[in-house]
């Protein structure tokens, strides 16, 4: 945090503050060393996204603000890992994403508490499945709070209780690297979810018995056949 002399403050992520913070995933570090693109690094700010960290429940979190979305987003990852409350949704929609992951159907909101810096706030988003960051903030945000968008420098300004609050964007190794681990949690979370959906669809052992006793319910001449034949292979077996 940056306290300049009118008393203005100006607030970004610091690295060493993220790192001494529990990561959302725990990681230990295997396949982040890629070499960086050149061209990533050189990106200018008028190509660039605004990308930062925030605290949600004291856990690290990717956030995008972009002014282009006429919606909030939260990730279905953020709401599965931290356990957060969703509230069905007022006006249930669908979407589709630029890219091959399909239509989406939105039926869930829910209201995240997050920490910038000093910066506190709590907005509620749709809850949907996104690779790009954990939260994304559109233009309800934005008009909700009277931000400020600097195209130029990337930055985005608020006045809150009187304070002008400037958030200023990571840099673009640190988005890169963010981007490395959100690949990683998106593909570990949908795993996750395909094993939990086989483990649904693969019938349990009560319900293999429940199967089977019914079975021989409905035909008693069937079960009489299967003991017969088990007890003549017991008497085959002790002669």
């Amino acid at each position: 945090m940056m306290i300049r002399d009118n008393g203005d403050m100006e607030f970004k992520s610091d690295r060493s503050d993220c790192e001494g913070m529990p990561q959302l995933e725990d990681s230990d570090g295997d396949g982040l060393a890629l070499p960086v693109d050149s061209l990533v690094i050189r990106r200018t700010q008028r190509e660039n996204i605004f990308h930062t960290h925030c605290y949600v429940q004291s856990k690290v979190c990717g956030l995008i603000i972009d002014s282009g979305s006429y919606v909030n987003v939260c990730s279905t990852t953020l709401v599965s890992k931290l356990n957060l409350c969703t509230l069905k949704h007022a006006k249930p929609y669908r979407f589709q994403w630029l890219n091959d992951s399909g239509e989406v159907e939105v039926t869930k909101e829910v209201v995240v508490p997050f920490l910038i810096g000093k910066y506190v706030d709590e907005v509620l988003c749709d809850v949907v499945p996104m690779q790009a960051s954990h939260i994304l903030l559109g233009r309800p945000w934005q008009y909700d709070r009277k931000a400020i968008d600097d195209s130029v420098k990337n930055r985005y300004t608020i006045v809150k209780y009187g304070k002008t609050i400037t958030l200023v964007p990571l840099t673009p190794k640190q988005v890169y690297d963010d981007q490395i681990k959100l690949k990683s949690e998106h593909e570990a979370m949908g795993r996750e979810n395909q094993g939990e959906e086989q483990g649904e669809k693969r019938p349990s052992d009560s319900a293999r018995t429940q199967t089977t006793t019914n079975h021989s319910a409905t035909h008693p001449n069937t079960n009489k056949y299967s003991a017969n034949t088990l007890n003549k292979s017991d008497h085959s077996t002790t002669t």
